[in-house]
């Protein structure tokens, strides 16, 4: 019941994002820094260029967006904070609460870095954003289910 609004919260701001035009980002054709200008076996000059997406009403946008990610993450100690005073051992998850929050608190900062650092580095930004979405889900699956199911087939 309450995941529904949180989602529809974010899917408006991808919504608002996507179809205002000014917060579109606008590509633009600029020289690779990366692969510098050459001359080939045949003297014809090659000279790299790959495609830039810029726009400063969609930095703002971006900026909206994790910053309402980061409120989630608050919101999500503050619950995690509430969890702990649970007395039933088996409602009580606070170790799994405290380590979703830190994986996903570490893959926000990855995005955050990946999208306003290497932005114009068009290699290392699918490389970054990728890593940061492999890394949350394997992580929180290694050290929140593995011990579960060790628990659950060893009979403790």
């Amino acid at each position: 019941m309450i995941v529904a609004p949180v989602v529809a919260v974010d899917v408006l701001i991808v919504l608002i994002g996507t179809s205002v035009p000014s917060l579109r980002l606008n590509a633009t054709v600029a020289e690779d820094s990366q692969h510098p200008m050459a001359i080939d076996a045949d003297g014809i000059t090659i000279v790299h260029y790959v495609f830039v997406c810029l726009n400063s009403g969609a930095t703002v946008w971006l900026a909206i967006s994790y910053a309402y990610k980061g409120l989630l993450q608050l919101m999500a100690m503050l619950v995690a904070f509430h969890v702990r005073r649970v007395k039933i051992k088996a409602l009580n998850e606070t170790k799994e609460t405290v380590v979703i929050i830190y994986i996903n608190s570490l893959t926000l900062l990855l995005w955050i870095v990946a999208e306003f650092v290497f932005y114009s580095y068009h290699e290392a930004y699918p490389t970054v954003f990728g890593l940061a979405l492999l890394s949350g889900a394997s992580v929180f699956l290694t050290l929140v289910f593995v011990p579960k199911m060790a628990a659950l087939y060893s009979g403790k």
